[in-house]
Parts: structure tokens; C-alpha cells; sequence
């Protein structure tokens, strides 16, 4: 199975864009790799696009065009702080638009502890670990 993996961008109004490794996603994508499957990882983190109103759309964007080149089975979605939750909703919102047959997976410390409320409220996500 084909995993595209999404770190999300650094939230605008975060006051410190230093870049780190999402090293749950590398740990995610080696176990998927043993366990034959070929996952890749989009780090919208090291996508510097500029703080303009038009920033929102080059992110989507790119990850649309990696969704065509790759054509994943799957898209997951990191979400390491509450804060990553409206982008990593939107996101997933386009990713469903765009493409519907596609399954939506979201993980992270938002999901873990607002999951009921979410798998409720939020109907792109077909999953949450």
C-alpha cells in the first residue's frame, strides 16, 4: 500500500519557525516500510513559503500535486500540537474534495485526546489513531 504521510506546516502565528525532524513519522514510515508497504513522507515544514494571504494556497498546492505524482492508497496527517489542528483540518478537507476515494488518517496528541469529538464533528477524517 501506497502511505503519503503530511507534516503540517509551522501555524502563522507561531512565533518560532526552527525547523525539527517529525521523528514520529520516520518512525511511522520505517514500520511501514518493514511491514511491506511504501510510504512517503511530504514535510510541509520545509516548504518556506512566504507569509502572504496567498500562502494558504501554495501549501494546498503542493500537497495536491504530490497526492497526482504519488497517488497514494492513503494519506495520513500529523498533528503534534493543538495548534496544527485548523491546518491539518483544512488539509485534509481539500484532500477529500479533491480527491474522495482516497482514506484520511489523522495521529497525534489533538486526536488522542479530542477524538471522540472529532470522528463526530470533523467527516473528512475516516480514521484517528
Amino acid at each position: 500500500m501506497k502511505i503519503l504521510l503530511v507534516n503540517p506546516p509551522i501555524p502563522n502565528f507561531w512565533y518560532n519557525d526552527e525547523y525539527y525532524l517529525p521523528s514520529s513519522m520516520l518512525y511511522l514510515a520505517a514500520s511501514l516500510r518493514q511491514h511491506g508497504h511504501s510510504p512517503q513522507i511530504l514535510d510541509m515544514k520545509t516548504l518556506k513559503k512566504e507569509k502572504t494571504l496567498g500562502q494558504t494556497y501554495a501549501y494546498e498546492e503542493s500537497l495536491c500535486s504530490t497526492i497526482r505524482a504519488f497517488e497514494p492508497d492513503m494519506i495520513g496527517f500529523g498533528c503534534l500540537f493543538s495548534g496544527n489542528f485548523p491546518d491539518v483540518l483544512r488539509f485534509a478537507t481539500v484532500c477529500k474534495e479533491q480527491f474522495p476515494h482516497v482514506p484520511i488518517v489523522a495521529g497525534g496528541i489533538h486526536f488522542t485526546i479530542h477524538a471522540e469529538k472529532i470522528m463526530e464533528q470533523c467527516l473528512v477524517f475516516d480514521m484517528i489513531v
